[in-house]
């Protein structure tokens, strides 16, 4: 729906008919949207193709319904391959797909972490105590923001006098809320300092 109604937002304010799908200029409506997002919103080429992604199945389904004549895009074929190599490797298979030609090439990208002396020069500049218990649980258990802002207070227990690692099951069926990706459960490991300081927090400063 936020995809839809960012699309619409463009349209408007171009003063665009959706309905318009013939070219508009040089480039098809789809493409003209896909530029704006790209060199005037400066959204990544992933996000922008989500949201390519949506708005051509929406105009798959006004298609079929007949309320445009065309699709504002073309359908190619993507071919890929399981990344297979060394030694027979282009024997390794592929696979392809159709898909709109307004879609953007995604390059791998490399996760960027914070070295050991930025996380804990970020952590001294927090001085909120829900803040600085957030972004710990970021930066020690790998949580998402998600599962961070729907972390449920039953996943908070009293310190016992164990050392290292506590072991704590993240499950959307559970009946406690949490929102894991995917809704998918899974198991992270908390360090018992970290699990100390939520349970002081719970009683102390957040009863």
């Amino acid at each position: 729906a936020q995809h839809l109604y960012d699309y619409f937002g463009f349209l408007e304010a171009y003063s665009l008919d959706w309905r318009e799908t013939n070219q508009v200029g040089s480039v098809g409506i789809l493409a003209t949207y896909r530029d704006y997002c790209t060199s005037l919103c400066g959204l990544a080429p992933r996000t922008v193709n989500q949201r390519l992604c949506t708005i051509a199945c929406f105009y798959k389904y006004q298609l079929a319904q007949g309320a445009v004549r065309r699709l504002p895009f073309e359908i190619e074929t993507v071919v890929g391959n399981h990344g297979h190599q060394g030694f027979l490797g282009h024997l390794g298979g592929s696979t392809a797909r159709l898909s709109p030609d307004v879609m953007l090439r995604v390059d791998k990208q490399v996760p960027r972490f914070l070295s050991m002396e930025q996380a804990r020069a970020l952590l001294q500049l927090i001085t909120n105590p829900t803040h600085s218990l957030m972004v710990r649980l970021g930066l020690q258990t790998g949580l998402r923001r998600a599962e961070i802002a729907t972390c449920p207070t039953a996943y908070v227990k009293a310190p016992g006098s164990a050392s290292g690692l506590v072991q704590v099951r993240l499950d959307p069926r559970d009946g406690t809320s949490i929102q894991t990706k995917g809704s998918r459960p899974r198991t992270i490991f908390m360090p018992a300092t970290l699990m100390a300081a939520l349970w002081n927090y719970r009683v102390h400063t957040r009863p």
